[in-house]
Formats: structure tokens, C-alpha cells, sequence
């Protein structure tokens, strides 16, 4: 096994192994937004599960980017799906400012953590996805 510069296990640029997790975790929080809006048009959801359910959308988006990202990259798990999770909520967070204005508060902070934290954990689960090792 031999890492040289930036690449990973399978020759591919670790950049890109991120950036294909971020948009596959970008592509997931559409998805359950979308569903959410649709949902929200058809029943009165309480504020506090409009913000529950975008918080955990984030979790879903992140955990997947991690896992996508890890299992591409093939090894340093934890790091690259915590970086991952990181560059995707940036990404979210500027999207988020720039089309509705708004700073940091105590749900910026919350939903940060929760989605750095989800991506780290799927980042170890990618990393392990498959391998052949044997657990007992």
C-alpha cells in the first residue's frame, strides 16, 4: 500500500473523491428537502419539526458524504469524511447566506456539528465497506 502526494489507494486524487462525496451528499439533502416541502404543503408542521427535519436532513447528507468519500478514497476514514462533511456544510452555509441573508446562531452551530460529526462517522463505515478482512 503506497500513498504519493495527494492520491489515494486507488490512484484518484483525494480532492476528487471528496467532491464526488459532496455532491452526493448535496444531492440527498435536495432530495429530502424537497420531500419535506411537500410534506409541509399537505400537513401544519410545528416549527420545531421544520428545524428538526433540516437538521437531520444535514445528518443524512453528511453521513452519506463521508461514506462516499472514505469508501472512494479507501483508507483514512474518519479525517476524510470529517473534511468532507466540513467543505459540504461551507458549501451549504455560503448557498444559505447568500440567497437568504442571515448570520450565526445556535442552529448554525448545531446543525454544523451534527453534520461534520454524521460525515466522520460514515467516513469510518466507507473506509470499511467492503474490505476483506476478517472480523472475528
Amino acid at each position: 500500500y503506497k500513498i504519493k502526494g495527494n492520491k489515494t489507494d486507488s490512484n484518484r486524487p483525494i480532492y476528487i473523491s471528496v467532491m464526488i462525496g459532496i455532491i452526493s451528499g448535496l444531492i440527498l439533502i435536495l432530495l429530502l428537502s424537497l420531500i419535506l416541502s411537500f410534506v409541509m404543503t399537505v400537513v401544519d408542521f410545528p416549527q420545531l419539526l421544520v428545524s428538526l427535519s433540516a437538521t437531520l436532513s444535514f445528518s443524512a447528507g453528511g453521513f452519506l458524504t463521508g461514506v462516499i468519500s472514505a469508501k472512494l478514497n479507501k483508507n483514512k476514514g474518519l479525517l476524510i469524511g470529517a473534511l468532507a462533511g466540513l467543505f459540504l456544510f461551507l458549501l451549504i452555509a455560503l448557498i444559505g447566506l447568500l440567497v437568504a441573508g442571515g448570520g450565526i446562531g445556535t442552529k448554525f452551530l448545531i446543525r454544523f456539528a451534527v453534520t461534520v460529526i454524521s460525515s466522520a462517522i460514515g467516513g469510518i463505515i466507507g473506509v470499511n465497506l467492503g474490505s476483506k478482512r476478517n472480523v472475528l
